[in-house]
């Protein structure tokens, strides 16, 4: 039993190795090479695009920022079976805690019916919404934010360089 290099989730059975990191599934290692492609852009080049994401407008409903990474956490159960989970929103506050209150929902219906698990994690999980609800915005962009503009600026690269043409190779006479 492991964790994934990427995510943090615990592995249990099977997973993906690539250069001698365990990952989760398939998408997750793409995701952490994505991750370590993007560590080697410049702070002051990311910050920039960071900043352009957070004061624009908000991708989930169009709406006013500040545009962040958000988080809503669910938990389900049933008899012996239970699981949790984090569901990221990029979006406006009033996305992230629409998010926020439909997990809190969510695992209060859902949460409580398996045992041990969902009488451990319901409480948890309600708490990171309720934690997540009242908590402030400090007027400026998550490091959680700084990452996905990472990936996504890696994700483009990697984009670009799929398109470009391949070398001509010429046949010496």
């Amino acid at each position: 039993m492991g964790r994934c290099d990427n995510c943090r989730t615990v592995i249990l059975f099977g997973g993906v190795s690539s250069a001698g990191l365990r990952f989760c599934s398939q998408s997750c290692a793409e995701k952490a090479q994505l991750a370590i492609v993007g560590q080697g852009f410049s702070d002051r080049e990311v910050r920039k695009h960071v900043w352009d994401v957070y004061k624009g407008a908000c991708p989930a409903c169009g709406g006013e920022g500040p545009t962040d990474l958000r988080m809503s956490y669910r938990v389900f159960s049933l008899i012996f079976v239970t699981r949790w989970s984090t569901h990221p929103v990029l979006g406006c506050r009033g996305c992230g805690v629409r998010s926020q209150l439909l997990g809190l929902a969510f695992s209060l219906v859902f949460g409580w019916w398996g045992f041990p698990w969902g009488l451990l994690m319901t409480p948890v999980q309600v708490l990171r919404n309720l934690f997540g609800l009242f908590s402030a915005d400090d007027g400026k962009p998550s490091e959680a934010l700084d990452k996905v503009v990472r990936i996504r600026l890696a994700t483009e690269l990697a984009a670009q360089a799929a398109e470009a043409p391949a070398p001509a190779l010429h046949k010496a006479s």
